[in-house]
């Protein structure tokens, strides 16, 4: 593999494929796939990466390909971590909510 970059599929902020392209010395040209996001992520509305996967690809990758790989998990962990904050404030103010209705219903 020589290079990684995102792919066409994105959900919730992120790119949740990527490309990895390979040339041979014959002159062919290889592009493969990767899904970050589990069988049944679309349509959800939360993430669903497969960890175990990415984590599975990364340690076959070398040199410039892993690189890129490293730095988009990191962006997707980045963006991620955002969504998850975001989701946070709105289940926190929703408690609050709950609580200053039910002292309101005293």
């Amino acid at each position: 593999m020589t290079e990684c970059e995102p792919g066409g599929s994105h959900r919730l902020d992120i790119d949740t494929d990527v490309w990895f392209r390979a040339s041979h010395p014959s002159g062919l040209k290889f592009r493969w796939t990767f899904e970050i996001e589990r069988d049944g992520a679309n349509g959800r509305g939360h993430y669903m990466i497969d960890v175990d996967g990415c984590q599975s690809v990364l340690s076959a990758l070398k040199g410039d390909a892993r690189k890129q790989f490293q730095k988009y998990l990191k962006d997707c962990a980045a963006a991620v971590k955002t969504k998850a904050d975001e989701w946070k404030k709105v289940t926190d103010d929703q408690y609050k909510t709950a609580a200053d209705l039910d002292r309101a219903s005293r």
